[in-house]
């Protein structure tokens, strides 16, 4: 829906097989939007976690369940080896509740069990920008 929108331009990063069996499932047309071949969750993750990093992409949504992205981070989108400067995964969930007249954001839940002070404002500033 963002998509259509016009909010957002989405890069589909993984198997090409896979991701095109599931939006044909589901009836879209993604010829528009930018397909990366990447084979494997891992690389899949590295790739999405670099492109962040690097100005390529504002924000990342996973399908998996798995800590890829978080594996990924921690090599500042790198496989096989962590960088000097690490990139921190953040999330916030934007919620949409009937009974509140504008929308809830939740940052970060259950991802930095006890984060310390630098990581906060890398929390908060995530929340901010979005």
């Amino acid at each position: 829906m963002s998509a259509d929108r016009v909010l957002i331009a989405p890069i589909l990063i993984g198997d090409p097989a896979r991701i095109l069996a599931a939006v044909e499932e589901l009836g879209r047309d993604v010829s528009a939007w930018s397909l990366i071949a990447k084979r494997g969750r891992h690389a899949a993750a590295a790739r999405a976690v670099g492109d962040g990093a690097h100005g390529r992409a504002q924000a990342i949504m996973k399908h998996e369940r798995r800590d890829s992205l978080r594996r990924a981070s921690r090599r500042g989108g790198q496989e096989g080896r962590r960088p000097a400067h690490t990139v921190r995964v953040s999330h916030v969930f934007a919620l949409d509740v009937p009974t509140l007249d504008e929308l809830l954001f939740i940052s970060d839940a259950a991802i930095k069990i006890a984060p310390d002070l630098l990581i906060k404002v890398d929390i908060t500033q995530n929340a901010i920008d979005l």
